[in-house]
């Protein structure tokens, strides 16, 4: 749904399909470009970015509280440069995950309400 709402095909360069396939190897490659200092960060990816793709793997291998807090640390690094779609993309992305936990109704009127 995610993708559908808020991304265009190959935004996620080489994660795309690795974090549908592998999330655990995108996870595993992930985090070092997180650790790394934003100058020396060689990709075209903001600190926001690599956090949304972080909580969709997260998200993917069923593991939602690192998904949430990869989510919270995403909007918290988000710039005017990663735009509206990053920000919805995040938005999305936290209620997908409380959708998860049990309560897909109030996630997809909480969803409507943020964005509408």
């Amino acid at each position: 749904m995610a993708d559908i709402l808020c991304r265009t095909q190959g935004l996620d360069g080489v994660f795309e399909a690795q974090i549908g396939r592998d999330p655990q190897g995108a996870i595993t490659a992930l985090r070092p470009l997180l650790e790394s200092p934003p100058a020396a960060a060689a990709q075209p990816f903001t600190r926001a970015h690599l956090l949304a793709m972080l909580a969709d793997a997260y998200w993917i291998a069923n593991d939602l509280a690192a998904a949430r807090q990869a989510i919270s640390q995403g909007q918290a690094a988000l710039t005017p440069d990663d735009g509206e779609p990053l920000r919805r993309r995040l938005l999305l992305d936290g209620f997908m995950v409380r959708a998860s936990e049990g309560d897909p109704v109030t996630a997809l009127s909480d969803y409507e309400a943020a964005t509408g």
